[in-house]
């Protein structure tokens, strides 16, 4: 019998690629320090987006808070005239956690609101369609849906220091249907 010297279980190719992977993964979560670190996240970003293992950046802290409160809808029309409203999790009704747990989601509807990620709109209606579709009855179908994301500005501080008590602060959030399609009848399979 064979054993490995180190204990570990890894061929030298692995332990190699852990030792370079891992740090390369913790160097672009951090925030951008310098010029060089820069230019090696630029590098290395093909690789992260083919294994996807990407870091967007984490607008948590300072100097980039987010400053903007985001959310994904759809209404799904079913072909017996009626309608579902979906909406995706409120970050404010989570525990915590809830919120660790669903971190990368929350990125996800986050990220899928933004024109640049348009090429993801169908699967989203197509996945919605498909968990709708589950529960009808066998002869109603999902006919159309509508996909929308909806926006409200953080405001400003108040410049006396009282903020407003929970119950009396509201979001007004704008909306903006992002994309639309209509489903042929047909077997669930299809979504």
């Amino acid at each position: 019998m064979t054993r490995n010297p180190d204990f570990t279980g890894r061929s030298p190719l692995s332990r190699t690629f852990l030792a370079l992977f891992v740090p390369a993964m913790v160097m672009t979560a951090l925030p951008t320090s310098c010029s060089l670190q820069d230019r090696l996240e630029q590098a290395l970003d093909p690789a992260f987006d083919v294994t996807g293992t990407w870091q967007n950046d984490w607008q948590l802290f300072s100097p980039s808070i987010d400053k903007i409160n985001t959310f994904v809808s759809a209404r799904i029309h079913l072909s017996d005239g009626t309608a579902i409203d979906w909406r995706s999790p409120d970050w404010r009704e989570m525990n915590a956690w809830d919120r660790f747990r669903n971190f990368r989601l929350m990125a996800y509807y986050d990220a899928i609101r933004l024109d640049e990620n348009e090429a993801a709109w169908p699967s989203l209606a197509r996945y919605l369609a498909g968990r709708i579709q589950r529960t009808l009855p066998p002869h109603t179908h999902v006919d159309s849906i509508e996909i929308a994301r909806h926006w409200s500005i953080v405001p400003p501080p108040p410049e006396n220091g009282l903020w407003p008590s929970a119950s009396d602060y509201r979001d007004e959030y704008s909306r903006y249907v992002i994309y639309e399609t209509t489903f042929p009848p047909g077997p669930r399979e299809t979504y």
